[in-house]
């Protein structure tokens, strides 16, 4: 299927917004060997386990050590440093855990590819509100990023009712 994107819009964006399978796409930068995997994680996102195992399985392969962060709007609180302790449990090895507090999550998962070779980004709930289930944010970390960045999603039967929703509204507000 060929996506025709908006201006504003990339065509990986859409390509992860619409597609109905599994989807892995990379935006690579130097190349360079996978030593540190940066895997960003937020509250409640439905994705965790799917894009841990990617990682898990990629810094396996690789022999790379990974960071599990998460941008915390303020002090860092126990149910952050808990989320990070959670998402380490499930990706079933050993992971460093980061909280990074500032205002923007796009400019602080930026920041912290810095020291890293790869950053593995999924959709979230907390993204879903910002942009529609994967939007521009995605686009912003992938452009931004200091290291190469792998986009994963694999659908599920909820989002798909969520898309033709939005996809619904656009389509009226576009008639309006």
């Amino acid at each position: 299927r060929i996506f025709a994107a908006k201006i504003h819009r990339s065509v990986p964006d859409r390509v992860l917004q619409e597609g109905r399978c599994a989807t892995c796409i990379i935006k690579p930068k130097a190349p360079t060997a996978i030593k540190r995997i940066l895997v960003p994680v937020s509250q409640g996102s439905p994705e965790h386990f799917y894009r841990l195992s990617i990682a898990a399985h990629v810094a396996k392969s690789m022999g790379a050590s990974v960071t599990l962060a998460t941008i915390a709007r303020g002090k860092p609180s126990q149910q952050e440093r808990a989320l990070l302790e959670r998402a380490r449990q499930l990706m079933g090895m050993r992971a460093d855990k980061k909280i990074v507090s500032g205002t923007s999550v796009e400019q602080g998962i930026i920041d912290l590819s810095k020291a890293h070779d790869l950053v593995v980004l999924g959709p979230s709930r907390d993204w879903v509100l910002h942009d529609f289930l994967f939007g521009r944010m995605v686009d912003g970390i992938a452009n931004g990023s200091h290291c190469s960045v792998m986009m994963v999603k694999r659908p599920s039967r909820h989002e798909g009712v969520l898309v033709r929703m939005v996809q619904r509204f656009h389509s009226f507000r576009a008639r309006s």
